[in-house]
């Protein structure tokens, strides 16, 4: 369920904002910057923040995700406000993100975090809802084609 929440957001970062150079799972990056590799700015690392669910029937489990997106700017400029159009144009593209069985991403706090050498960093955390069907033992009926109609129907139970 995160892993397609985390292609999802990538993939359409990737397509739709080219001037976004590196976008990967977070992992502490700033404070492993020397001990791993290098990446080029601007990044955005996607990280799951909080996952809480509530068990329904069959398996099946709604979930309220908080993803934070933590866009990274290198500037050695007195005042470099580019960053701030490149956070809306990113909040642009994840609010229309299409995940399945998601609701769209709500943005809900965000914080600027100045404690690196010229990089600007913005988190963002975003709200998502849905369900996850990963344990749904609901048996299924396979299509059935009405030959009257041509339509196809299928059902869940």
């Amino acid at each position: 369920m995160q892993k397609l929440v985390y292609q999802r957001i990538r993939q359409d970062i990737e397509q739709f904002l080219p001037q976004i150079k590196y976008v990967r799972l977070w992992n502490n990056q700033f404070n492993r910057e020397q001990k791993e590799n290098g990446f080029l700015y601007p990044a955005v690392f996607i990280g799951f923040t909080r996952a809480e669910f509530d068990d329904y029937l069959s398996g099946v489990q709604e979930v309220d995700l908080v993803v934070t997106l933590y866009l990274c700017f290198e500037s050695y400029k007195n005042e470099d406000i580019d960053v701030l159009q490149l956070k809306q144009d990113l909040y642009k593209i994840v609010n229309m993100c299409i995940i399945q069985n998601f609701s769209f991403p709500c943005r809900q706090e965000e914080r600027q975090n100045d404690d690196h050498d010229n990089v600007q960093i913005f988190e963002t955390d975003y709200n998502l809802r849905g369900k996850d069907f990963t344990l749904d033992n609901r048996p299924t009926i396979p299509q059935v084609i009405s030959p009257a109609f041509g339509l196809t129907m299928s059902w869940t139970y």
